[in-house]
């Protein structure tokens, strides 16, 4: 056997045993997205959640404002917590179509680019949708007292005032908290707050990409 026919039948040799080997190594890279893709399950049914909680705020602003044209504080009251119901269902919205974009199909590297993108919305959904809250809560209750019969803002004038303060103040106090933990001196507890914010599916989700592109290398 010439030199060349003996170095192709190594090579096909070589092929042949290196075949099963490649095919585990995608069955585990395989099984690793799959467990990806199960860790933002909590996440995706969590927006399905919010969209539903988005479209019960507005239907108690609507039946609210609709009821009370005729007094400009209460229909200033509804539309407020109408607007923010829309915004909660249009994050929602936002924030799954970025889970639908992942596609497990292509490489790990855009895979972990795409949940990157999902992470910026999830923790600009929770700020738009949770920090409201602070002050939100004050004509929350004024529509549920208000379906009740009870005009808060008549009945309770100084305690509006003062959670209007105590909101404000909370606000206040976020935002330079948020400032002085993410100051260069304190890095690693900006990292640590950021990573909380987003929550615990895409920690997960994060790590085991993390573990797939090391045994991509490897």
């Amino acid at each position: 056997m010439e030199l060349d026919e003996l170095k192709q039948v190594w090579q096909r040799l070589e092929s042949t045993l290196q075949k099963p080997n490649t095919a585990i190594e995608q069955q585990r890279v395989d099984r690793e997205l799959g467990r990806v893709k199960g860790s933002l399950r909590p996440l995706y049914w969590g927006q399905v959640c919010q969209i539903l909680f988005g479209i019960l705020v507005i239907s108690l602003a609507v039946c609210y404002w609709t009821q009370n044209l005729g007094v400009w504080y209460r229909v200033a009251t509804g539309v407020v917590v109408h607007i923010y119901g829309v915004i909660t269902i249009i994050m929602a919205g936002l924030t799954l179509a970025r889970i639908n974009r992942i596609e497990y199909s292509l490489p790990v590297m855009l895979i972990q680019q795409r949940l990157a993108e999902l992470r910026a919305m999830f923790v600009l959904n929770g700020m738009l949708v949770g920090l409201p809250w602070w002050l939100l809560w004050i004509p929350s209750m004024a529509i549920i007292f208000g379906l009740l019969g009870i005009d808060l803002y008549l009945t309770a004038p100084a305690m509006v005032v003062c959670a209007t303060l105590f909101g404000l103040g909370g606000l206040l106090a976020t935002w330079l908290f948020h400032r002085w933990s993410h100051q260069p001196t304190r890095a690693s507890l900006g990292q640590r707050l950021d990573d909380s914010a987003a929550g615990n599916s895409l920690g997960k989700a994060r790590l085991i990409l993390e573990e797939v592109r090391q045994f991509e290398r490897e």
